[in-house]
């Protein structure tokens, strides 16, 4: 009985000669795989000059550009109130205490602006919003949630609360 037929893998020259044979299978097809890849990129750079296809959009001139990107931004006031204190540096909890909303609101406003703005996190928000004047770059006074009356003796001498 050989090795190969005993349901172990082959061994010795055999395998040795069909590790190389497959190695060199997949050596030819990622050649295959980036001659493909360039062939896609090159028709992709190609498309828009075939009739029928749609034509690139028009720049728009610098004034044009930024009223359309604010009226596709269309923030909602409360998006924008996530956005301003954002921008101060606010962290998803103090902004949800903040505004009174849970902090799972505030990052659901957060998804929603960053998609709306077209960038992946907190900075590139700020960025984005400051460019197009959506906030102001100066520092402003953020008003701090009302501490809720104290329920009873158990709360008296507690300072570790973060209201």
């Amino acid at each position: 009985m050989t090795n190969g037929a005993s349901g172990l893998p082959p061994t010795g020259p055999w395998r040795q000669e069909r590790t190389q044979t497959a190695l060199s299978v997949i050596d030819e097809m990622l050649v295959r795989l980036q001659e493909l890849g360039d062939l896609a990129r090159s028709a992709r750079g190609d498309l828009p000059r075939h009739r029928g296809w749609p034509q690139p959009p028009r720049p728009l001139p610098v004034s044009e550009e930024i009223t359309a990107a604010q009226e596709k931004l269309a923030l909602t006031g409360r998006q924008r109130e996530v956005l301003v204190l954002l921008a101060q540096g606010l962290s998803n909890r103090r902004i949800g205490r903040t505004l009174h909303i849970a902090e799972q609101t505030v990052k659901a406003h957060l998804h929603m602006i960053y998609r709306k703005l077209g960038v992946a996190d907190r900075t590139g928000a700020v960025v984005v919003a400051m460019r197009r004047g959506l906030v102001s770059g100066g520092p402003v006074q953020v008003p701090l949630p009302r501490r809720p009356p104290d329920s009873g003796p158990a709360q008296a001498g507690r300072t570790d609360r973060a209201w």
